[in-house]
């Protein structure tokens, strides 16, 4: 509760509409629309995705939409006072599509023979943002000379025009618009280079280089039978094209992909011809890897060693890559990381294998133990260390052979990650503290995961080989059985109730720092829950014995 008064919107924000790639000054101004009862001064903020909104000392707001985008967006604006207290509004900007014009490449100039009709694509000279390039409509300024063909210009010019040069105006429409483009042609008795035949397209894979990928003396030729020279259009492909005409293909790693390159003959009084391939650069999956792992010193028995600031992967997320194995008993993969547990000394080397569901990368982590002397060193059951991976994959319930009825292990831990209480059937005076610390709080961020739904409150019927776990969640609290035999209807039940007595009883145990004062009777109601298992109100299944 507070005595300030938040700020208020006097009246909606007005929606915006704008053609596409404009900036709009002043759209409205802030101060207009929000004010402050305590007459405090307020922040603004916005939120936005594809438009940019500039909010102005004067609290006057430009909208900007980028070229190449149109819609529709939502754009929220704050007014945040001193406290903290906000107010809110949204408005719609619709952003109206604006038909951009098509454009003309550098068309080089042409020189044909007279009396000979010589073919030239304008194809790689044609680009529209916004039209394809087979809805662009193409002429020429000389029909009686110049016939276009879809995108094809053929020239052919009387003998008479021989030795003159002529102007021509190619024009190209996208149904709104019209851009011009001219060209000289240059008309003599030298006989342009020809194409002999249509260049394929080719491919080869990212990062390698493909030799000899064309001989290009076999797609081009020149009647008058001289030396041609060869040119390529620029491209993110390299393309190198070697003194006899071969061609070769290289490609960085990190890129893939299709591209058209055009390739160029010119022959010594630079009449040419040219042809177009659609190169594609095919990706290749790259394994994943580890960067430096730095030596690990340990002086307690267990800790989580995370991985995942050292993976990396060139065409992955590092999210999606999986450890899938290890070859020291001492690790237990969780997750990007490993559980260490050592119960003595120990100086070792780890390999650890990464995936990326295709390909492995592998790491090798020395680890060095020093346990400090007295450390009582008996290991936890090391069934146990799998809790975490069906918590982790959530896997519920299977098929059980009926066992014999038994509590095995009761566990308490704060929301927090806080071991509460822990009892177990056997005792647990000798139980390594450090392994069971580390171990539960990796246990309990897997079951805060599970437990997203603020409605689910117990998972139940996970299978540890021939032990099976149940946990309950409570409003500050986890408790979590391990038990044999098939789940029985009244454990979770039991357990909820448990949890809500304890809750109830003993509030001051589970904050964020555990204060053991205020255990009191909480390891008795534990050891109660393992101990009478086997009452008939606790019901395991037929291999149960009365006690």
């Amino acid at each position: 509760m507070t005595t300030d008064h938040p700020p208020a919107l006097q009246r909606s924000l007005p929606d915006v509409t704008m053609q596409e790639g404009a900036l709009v000054r002043g759209v409205f101004n802030l101060s207009e629309y929000f004010s402050d009862p305590d007459q405090d001064s307020l922040f603004y903020s916005t939120g936005y995705t594809h438009l940019i909104v500039a909010i102005r000392s004067n609290l006057s707001v430009d909208i900007q939409a980028p070229a190449g985008w149109w819609g529709e967006e939502d754009v929220t604006f704050r007014a945040t006072d001193p406290t903290g207290a906000i107010a809110e509004d949204t408005v719609r900007v619709t952003v109206l599509h604006v038909d951009a014009p098509p454009v003309w490449g550098a068309v080089p100039d042409l020189r044909v023979r007279f009396d000979t009709p010589f073919s030239f694509t304008l194809d790689p000279y044609l680009s529209d943002p916004d039209t394809p390039s087979s809805d662009l409509i193409v002429s020429a300024s000389d029909p009686t000379h110049a016939l276009v063909s879809g995108h094809l210009l053929t020239l052919t010019y009387p003998w008479v025009l021989n030795g003159t040069v002529q102007p021509l105006v190619l024009s190209v429409s996208d149904g709104v618009f019209t851009v011009n483009r001219t060209v000289l042609v240059a008309i003599g008795s030298d006989w342009p280079p020809i194409i002999v035949t249509k260049m394929p397209d080719a491919s080869f894979d990212e990062g390698t280089t493909r030799r000899a990928a064309y001989r290009l003396s076999d797609y081009f030729a020149d009647p008058d039978g001289i030396l041609l020279f060869w040119t390529v259009g620029n491209s993110r492909i390299g393309v190198t094209i070697q003194a006899n005409g071969s061609v070769d293909l290289t490609s960085a790693a990190g890129w893939w992909g299709t591209e058209t390159v055009t390739f160029r003959a010119t022959d010594p009084q630079r009449a040419l011809q040219e042809d177009t391939v659609r190169i594609t650069v095919v990706h290749v999956d790259r394994p994943p890897a580890f960067l430096a792992v730095p030596d690990v010193f340990l002086n307690v028995t267990t800790t989580y060693l995370s991985l995942t600031s050292y993976l990396a992967d060139p065409d992955t997320k590092v999210s999606d890559l999986v450890l899938v194995s290890t070859n020291s008993p001492h690790a237990i993969i969780l997750g990007q990381g490993l559980l260490l547990t050592y119960a003595a000394d120990a100086d070792e080397s780890i390999g650890v294998v990464v995936s990326d569901g295709n390909l492995t990368g592998a790491a090798t982590i020395h680890v060095r133990v020093v346990l400090p002397a007295g450390v009582v060193q008996e290991i936890i059951p090391a069934w146990l260390y799998w809790l975490p991976m069906p918590l982790a994959a959530g896997a519920l319930g299977g098929f059980l052979v009926y066992r014999r009825r038994q509590l095995e292990w009761a566990f308490l831990v704060t929301n927090t990650g806080l071991l509460v209480s822990s009892v177990s059937r056997r005792g647990d005076g000798s139980l390594d503290t450090d392994l069971l610390t580390g171990m539960l709080t990796t246990i309990m961020d897997f079951a805060r995961r599970s437990f997203s739904d603020e409605t689910e409150r117990h998972l139940e019927g996970l299978e540890l080989g021939e032990k099976r776990v149940s946990i309950v969640r409570g409003d500050r609290v986890y408790l979590a059985v391990v038990y044999r035999g098939r789940t029985p209807g009244s454990l979770t039940s039991r357990m909820r109730v448990l949890v809500q007595k304890l809750e109830s009883r003993y509030p001051g145990a589970f904050g964020d720092v555990l204060d053991t004062s205020k255990l009191e009777g909480i390891p008795v109601e534990l050891e109660r829950l393992v101990s009478r298992g086997n009452l008939p109100f606790v019901r395991f299944g037929s291999e149960d014995r009365a006690g």
